[in-house]
């Protein structure tokens, strides 16, 4: 608010400022930034809700699977992994991944920690490469990754074939 007084009649005025269009963009930006944050915690809780129907339906819908991918090591399970994504991966998603296929992850003390243990070693034989997305660290396919072997159903392929084109 501002008051000026006419010196020839002595009368107050007092007007109100408008707010200028900087402070309307400024308070337009606070609220789409809360609105923003809110829709984030929204699409958080429903992807980890959707993670847990994907666990309890994966194993269901294709039983299979679970017993075909459990006779790969940790190694060949990696390389499926790998293999059926264009982008990179880290340990966790990894080790996610696995999960989703039903493999057995209960065999290992630390699962993390042994596919981190895999995949160093295959980035050392030059089979995947380390590359930085977004201050993480993720791995993609190097020239050297080895197939994987035959044992593995077409069904299995087919299953993480989609999963990975569902992830696009």
């Amino acid at each position: 608010m501002a008051e000026t007084i006419d010196s020839t009649s002595g009368t107050t005025t007092v007007s109100v400022e408008q707010p200028n269009s900087y402070q309307q963009a400024l308070w337009k930006a606070f609220d789409d930034l809360k609105q923003v944050q809110r829709q984030q915690h929204e699409l958080t809780v429903k992807t980890s809700q959707l993670k847990k129907t994907i666990d309890a339906l994966f194993p269901i819908v294709y039983p299979a699977e679970a017993e075909d991918i459990n006779s790969l090591s940790l190694a060949n399970a990696i390389r499926l992994i790998i293999n059926s994504t264009d982008a990179g991966v880290n340990a966790k998603e990894i080790r996610n991944r696995l999960r989703d296929l039903g493999y057995d992850l209960a065999k290992y003390n630390n699962p993390l920690a042994s596919i981190m243990t895999a995949a160093n070693r295959m980035v050392e034989a030059e089979e995947l490469i380390n590359c930085d997305d977004d201050d993480e660290n993720k791995l993609v396919a190097g020239p050297q990754l080895k197939p994987v072997p035959e044992t593995t159903t077409k069904d299995a392929i087919a299953a993480m074939e989609q999963m990975a084109g569902q992830d696009k």
